[in-house]
């Protein structure tokens, strides 16, 4: 039983960095390859719609000390803005430019494309069952939080 722990922690391992080194050598190659890993998934969790700089903190799980940090690099690059909340100046909305839409739109196929490159290395299996069963993974790390 012990060797077959160590397969399945050898295999989550090794898939977790693989798909890190492929986002890396994927943002390189690309003609937005002045950001930073970091600094493409700021932009993937603030996404399409306009969101609180605590709300991409929160689903990001760092401090507003860190996102400001990324953010003021990401504004001086042009790919998101910053608005005060005309209520309340302290609540600053974060959205992304144009650019910023590409570079998630960029971000958004090279993870349809790992899926899709898994789905078809599994394609014996029900991708539904499949969907079922990550789930359950993603439920023990969940409740791990």
């Amino acid at each position: 039983m012990l060797d077959k722990i160590k397969e399945i922690n050898n295999a989550l391992v090794y898939m977790h960095n693989y798909i890190i080194e492929a986002e890396k050598d994927a943002l390189v190659n690309s003609p937005y390859n002045e950001l930073t890993f970091t600094e493409i998934h700021v932009i993937e969790a603030v996404g399409i719609e306009p969101k609180t700089m605590k709300e991409v903190a929160s689903k990001l799980k760092i401090t507003m000390g860190s996102l400001t940090t990324s953010v003021n690099r990401i504004v001086q690059k042009g790919y998101i803005e910053r608005k005060f909340d005309k209520a309340d100046r302290r609540r600053i909305f974060i959205n992304l430019t144009p650019r910023g839409v590409e570079v998630y739109n960029f971000h958004e196929i090279f993870h349809e494309n790992i899926i899709g490159e898994i789905t078809k290395a599994l394609e014996e299996i029900n991708p539904e069952v499949l969907n079922i069963e990550l789930q359950k993974l993603v439920d023990v790390f969940q409740r791990a939080e």
